[in-house]
């Protein structure tokens, strides 16, 4: 395993092609006794920070199959309780709205061609 530190990002790299690992800002705060992180997970499309104080693989796992499987899988997950942190939980709430919207737009434009 190779841990890195480069341009305030930490890397970690287990020698495999499939680390689950993102990005792990420096430290920025302290409180408590807990050095808080930043860590970024991937999101239909777009880098979403997310304030905790280690990264979660779970998480990581969740992510993923969100970015595979959509909203359906999302929907699933609040049917059966799963918490995501807030800033993921705006972040899709807002992003399925954009979607949803942008899908009536276009069926409205082709239904008018």
């Amino acid at each position: 395993m190779k841990i890195t530190k480069k341009n305030g990002e930490i890397s970690i790299d287990d020698g495999s092609s499939n680390n689950l690992y993102t990005s792990c800002t420096s430290n920025i705060n302290i409180s408590g006794g807990f050095n808080m992180f930043s860590t970024n997970y991937y999101i239909l499309g777009e880098y979403v920070e997310v304030k905790s104080q280690f990264h979660d693989t779970n998480l990581a796992i969740i992510v993923s199959s969100i970015n595979v499987l959509g909203r359906a899988f999302y929907d699933s997950l609040k049917e059966n309780y799963v918490y995501l942190p807030s800033e993921i939980e705006e972040y899709l709430q807002n992003k399925f709205k954009i979607l949803e919207r942008d899908e009536k737009i276009n069926k409205i434009i082709e239904n008018e061609e």
